[in-house]
C-alpha cells in the first residue's frame, strides 16, 4: 500500500462504490462556466442574489466569482470583497473582478 496516499473518507468510499470519483473544485468550476463575450457566465447553482455558488468540499460553498478570482489572480486579503466591474452577479471573468470594500 502506498503510504503517501490519503485514507479514504466515508464519503469518498461511497462515491467510489457508486462509480463517482470526487473531482477537484477547479474541474467542477469549469464545468459550470460558459465562456462568452463580454462575460464568462456561471451556469451552475446560484445564491438568492444571483451569484454563482460552488461546493468545494461536501457542503462547504463558496461564491463562484471569489473562487475565480483566487484561481486566476491570487488570494483575497481579509476584509476585502471581490467586486464586479460589469455589474453582472453570475460573471466569473477574471478581468471583470477587482478587490474593494463595501460601501
Amino acid at each position: 500500500m502506498d503510504k503517501s496516499a490519503k485514507p479514504m473518507t466515508k464519503l469518498t468510499r461511497e462515491r467510489a462504490r457508486r462509480g463517482k470519483q470526487p473531482t477537484h473544485p477547479t474541474l467542477r468550476f469549469w464545468k459550470y462556466v460558459r465562456v462568452g463575450k463580454p462575460c464568462w457566465t456561471w451556469i451552475g447553482p446560484l445564491t438568492s442574489y444571483g451569484y454563482g455558488r460552488l461546493y468545494i468540499s461536501g457542503r462547504k460553498a463558496v461564491q463562484a466569482h471569489r473562487y475565480s478570482y483566487q484561481i486566476h489572480v491570487g488570494e483575497i486579503p481579509h476584509g476585502l470583497m471581490v467586486l464586479h466591474s460589469c455589474a453582472n452577479p453570475p460573471c466569473v471573468t477574471p478581468g471583470h473582478l477587482r478587490l474593494g470594500k463595501a460601501k
